[in-house]
């Protein structure tokens, strides 16, 4: 019975000894050098580490750094993008960690260092409105509860650039008559992007299709003429270009001159009342039709009796015949 006791004893030392032994093993190995169970992610292909179980407890392991962000929506290098968008990627944490996200954004720099939201908790940022026809680079720096973090790749995004307004409200407007042969052509114009624009200028007479270029690479909305033909009817077209070479073609419109009455004729020769004419006389006189200055001459085709009226004289500019011999002492 002694025996007996004494073995029962003696096990019950050495199994308490070896339980000391182990936890005391246990306890001595540093946690994060335990060894965590390693899975796939199916759908991202990263691995995960499951946390350590000890005696039923869930012991933390080694902190592991966040997955590179990736998949970024826009694609990199996406031409054609809205002024206002929402930049999109994938994260995650291979140890189930919460993370939090730098969002850097930069326009025409490809090493962008401008922080537009930090500490930022989704996969998702919306930006503020962009500017058109211009390259953005980007990257995202996720950090997790430990603070340890992964920086993205730099990704490059290109917004969209949207044509001019088509030029509009023309003054004259379309089809206006009685115009000056001196004149102001203007119109409205504009970019809905807010670029600067150039415009050219095409003017021409008695043609639907004006290709003639008056002016180009201005930047105002009018445009003063040259002296212009009087009863004449112009057609002219403006074309806008923004900054990013698009271009939008306004209508062809049209607008006719003033047909100038000629003054009075005047200055005649011989003098009004002259006397002692030569019996072959040229009769002179002037006349302006605008700028124009005419001087006509006639040969009288016949004489008329002294004292009586001759209302009118018919005759041809461009065809002179000779008179016939005036009579002395008589009044024309």
């Amino acid at each position: 019975m002694k025996k007996a006791n004494g073995l029962s004893w003696g096990i019950s030392v050495f199994l308490l000894v070896s339980l000391i032994l182990i936890n005391s093993n246990v306890t001595a190995k540093p946690l994060n050098t335990l060894a965590q169970k390693q899975i796939k992610d199916e759908g991202t292909g990263n691995s995960v580490y499951l946390p350590l179980l000890i005696n039923g407890e869930e012991i933390p392991g080694t902190n592991h750094p966040p997955f590179t962000p990736a998949t970024p929506n826009p694609a990199n290098g996406a031409g054609g993008q809205s002024l206002n968008l929402t930049l999109t990627w994938t994260g995650g944490d291979p140890d189930g960690n919460a993370l939090t996200y730098d969002v850097y954004l930069e326009a025409e720099d490809s090493s962008p260092d401008f922080l537009v939201d930090g500490d930022h908790n989704t996969t998702s940022f919306v930006t503020d409105t962009l500017t058109a026809n211009t390259t953005y680079y980007w990257n995202i720096i996720a950090r997790d509860s430990q603070g340890v973090s992964k920086t993205g790749p730099i990704w490059s995004f290109t917004t969209l650039n949207h044509t001019p307004n088509t030029p509009a409200f023309p003054n004259p407007a379309n089809g206006a008559i009685d115009q000056a042969q001196n004149l102001t052509l203007s119109w409205i114009g504009g970019d809905p992007d807010g670029d600067m624009l150039t415009y050219a200028v095409y003017l021409e007479a008695g043609d639907t299709t004006p290709d003639i270029l008056v002016s180009e690479n201005q930047s105002g909305t009018s445009f003063v003429t040259e002296q212009l033909t009087g009863n004449a009817t112009y057609y002219w077209k403006i074309i806008a270009t923004d900054s990013g070479n698009a271009a939008a073609t306004g209508p062809v419109w049209s607008f006719t001159t003033l047909n100038h009455i000629p003054s009075m004729p005047s200055s005649p020769s011989p003098e009004n009342t002259a006397i002692d004419q030569v019996l072959n006389p040229t009769l002179t006189w002037t006349a302006i039709i605008g700028k124009l200055l005419l001087q006509i001459a006639v040969m009288l085709q016949q004489p008329v009796q002294y004292g009586a009226l001759r209302p009118s004289i018919t005759f041809r500019i461009h065809r002179l015949l000779p008179a016939r011999q005036l009579a002395p002492l008589n009044r024309y």
